[in-house]
């Protein structure tokens, strides 16, 4: 928003000031903060229902930032690199691996059950994908595979890293021998010429990456989620 010339007022944890953490009276809140003469608001939360709640105030543009299994502005993100660097989405094969009972990842399917003859490779550290994600994407025509191993890498267009829960979380996988990405020249040398390294997390001691190779997208994903949110800002508030 400061970039686009605006201004933005923020706060870490919002339920200290605004009762958020139920859906019950967050259309409440949302009519608060409009009197108070915002164009937009920009909410992210993990309980169920809030985000749909305060949309429905419709007073002003809410901005899903993340929910409890959605996370709408990081999945343009992801599909706007894929579609910058490989020149398109349809038809793309992409693995997904690490933490699949995530927002990022439920995010990323549905989108990409937009394009056609997407082939998607589950290799799963944790958890599954929601089942009603899965359901909804086989019945647009996403293909689906799962492996227990990185073989399939050797294949695919892209790789879709998602870091586990917490350096905790990381760190008891490990332990288990369910962490075994080392992302160097040997495994580098794996794949397509063409294939794309995205992660959309911090680094946190999750994946081993010890080379620097221009397929690694981390960076350029990041920008493109800077652009992609300042293009969803200038949309929704061109007449603002």
């Amino acid at each position: 928003m400061g970039l686009l010339g605006g201004q933005a007022y923020h706060t870490e944890d919002a339920s200290q000031f605004f009762p958020v953490r139920t859906p019950s009276h967050v259309d409440n809140t949302i009519r608060i903060l409009e009197s108070l003469h915002m164009d937009a608001v920009v909410l992210r939360s993990s309980d169920s229902g809030v985000i749909n709640r305060a949309a429905a105030a419709d007073t002003v543009p809410v901005i899903n930032g993340g929910s409890l299994d959605d996370h709408p502005t990081q999945a343009l993100a992801d599909i706007y690199t894929l579609q910058h660097e490989l020149g398109g989405v349809e038809g793309v094969e992409i693995a997904i691996c690490g933490r699949l009972e995530h927002r990022n990842v439920s995010a990323l399917l549905v989108a990409l059950a937009l394009y056609k003859g997407v082939k998607v490779t589950l290799i799963p550290f944790s958890g599954q994908v929601d089942p009603e994600v899965t359901s909804y994407c086989v019945d647009r025509g996403v293909e689906f595979f799962t492996a227990n191993s990185l073989d399939p890498v050797e294949e695919v267009d892209a790789i879709y890293l998602n870091a586990p829960k917490t350096v905790a979380h990381a760190q008891l996988l490990k332990a288990r021998g369910g962490l075994g990405v080392k992302i160097d020249r040997v495994f580098m040398e794996r794949l397509k010429p063409h294939c794309l390294i995205m992660d959309p997390m911090q680094r946190s001691d999750d994946f081993d990456v010890s080379v620097q190779d221009k397929r690694l997208a981390f960076y350029r994903q990041a920008q493109n989620a800077l652009f992609v949110k300042m293009a969803l800002l200038s949309d929704m508030l061109g007449s603002a």
